[in-house]
């Protein structure tokens, strides 16, 4: 996998970022939930931004991606990606409020999230590919976290 020149210090950044916060998954699980409820947050409204005004900086993503990607981004997506990133967004939006909740609603945030980062790995770069595989597993730290602390027994239920 090349890294085009353009895409190398946001690659490297995202990259570094996601390592950051998978290791504080382990020492500081609550305060990297936060980080993550903020960066889903800030990316909800940024997409919902970016779908509403200049829809068509999605198109280069294609060039990125893997080759069923690729297709998916040039043919259906190109014709819909107002109403898709949008949708996108929401998501988004909802996955960061999920993390903010109770416990209870916390494991939905987290399995949208993990969903999410899963989803846009094939995005290759543009994904910043291992960053979104390393996010979602940041996610289920956080969640297993959750899940061994004192009362979560009594609080998983949803």
């Amino acid at each position: 996998m090349t890294i085009p020149q353009e895409y190398f210090i946001p690659y490297l950044l995202s990259n570094t970022i996601a390592l950051v916060l998978l290791l504080a998954a382990w020492r500081a699980p609550r305060w990297t939930r936060w980080t993550m409820a903020l960066v889903f947050l800030v990316a909800g409204c940024t997409n919902a931004w970016i779908a509403n005004t200049t829809p068509q900086d999605y198109l280069s993503y294609a060039s990125l991606a893997i080759t069923a990607y690729r297709r998916f981004i040039e043919g259906w997506f190109a014709q819909h990606i107002q109403v898709v990133v949008t949708l996108i967004a929401v998501g988004q939006l909802t996955v960061a409020l999920l993390l903010a909740l109770p416990r209870k609603w916390r494991r939905l945030g987290v399995l949208g999230g993990m969903l999410f980062f899963v989803a846009i790995a094939p995005l290759g770069i543009g994904s910043a590919f291992p960053c979104s595989i390393i996010l979602a597993i940041t996610l289920f730290l956080i969640d297993r976290h959750d899940r061994q602390s004192p009362g979560a027994a009594q609080s998983l239920h949803i």
